[in-house]
C-alpha cells in the first residue's frame, strides 16, 4: 500500500501500472521515475527536499480525490499529472515549485444555474476554455464572469473571452451542461449536476 524511495541512486519502475495508498520520495538524492500510470489513493504523498519525481511522455500520475500531494523536491512532468475532484472530495498538489501540464478538476456539486465561487491555482485560461474543456461541457451566462477587487470590496463583470489569471478569486456563472440547455431553455428538467 506504501511505497517509499530512500536511496541515493534513481529507481524507474517500468510498465507497472501502480495504485499506493502513500508515495514518498526521501533522501537527498533519491529519484523515482514512473514508467507506468499511478494512482495516489491516500493522504501524505511526498516529493521531500533534494528528491525528483519524473513522469515522462505518456505517461499520467493520478492524484485522487481529497488527496495531496506535496512537493518540496522537483516533479519533472512532460507526462501528466491529474489532480482528482468529486463528490468525496478535490485533489491538491502543495509545491515550493513549478509543475507542469497539471489537470486541476473541480467538481461542482449543484444543478441549479447560478453563481459559482472559484479561483485558478494554476496557469492562466479563458473562462470559455473552462467550459468547453469541462468533463462536462458547460454553458456559462452572458457577463459570466468576474473579479473581486479585496481593496474596493466590489466585483468586475466579464465576458467568455476573459482570463482567469492565477491566484485570483473569480464569480463564473454557470447555466447548465451544454448538452441540456439553448439559452435560458433547459431540456432536462430538473438540470443535471455539472
Amino acid at each position: 500500500n506504501n511505497l517509499t524511495i530512500n536511496r541515493d541512486n534513481g529507481l524507474t519502475l517500468n510498465s507497472q501500472a501502480l495504485t499506493v495508498n502513500t508515495l514518498t520520495i526521501a533522501g537527498t538524492t533519491s529519484q523515482l521515475t514512473l514508467g507506468g500510470n499511478t494512482t495516489i489513493a491516500g493522504t501524505g504523498s511526498t516529493v521531500a527536499a533534494g528528491t525528483t519525481l519524473n513522469i515522462p511522455v505518456g505517461i499520467t500520475l493520478n492524484v485522487n480525490e481529497g488527496k495531496a500531494l506535496t512537493n518540496s523536491g522537483t516533479i519533472t512532468n512532460n507526462g501528466d499529472l491529474i489532480l482528482k475532484s468529486s463528490t468525496t472530495g478535490t485533489a491538491s498538489l502543495l509545491s515550493t515549485a513549478t509543475v507542469n501540464n497539471v489537470t486541476q478538476q473541480r467538481y461542482l456539486s449543484s444543478n441549479q444555474r447560478g453563481w459559482r465561487l472559484l479561483s485558478n491555482p494554476l496557469a492562466s485560461s479563458t473562462f470559455g476554455t473552462l467550459a468547453t474543456n469541462s468533463t462536462t461541457p458547460l454553458t456559462l451566462g452572458s457577463g459570466a464572469s468576474g473579479s473581486y477587487n479585496s481593496v474596493l470590496n466590489t466585483w468586475s463583470s466579464g465576458t467568455d473571452t476573459d482570463n482567469m489569471l492565477s491566484q485570483q478569486a473569480y464569480k463564473v456563472f454557470v447555466r447548465g451542461r451544454t448538452s441540456e440547455v439553448t439559452g435560458t431553455s433547459y431540456s432536462v428538467s430538473p438540470p443535471s449536476n455539472v
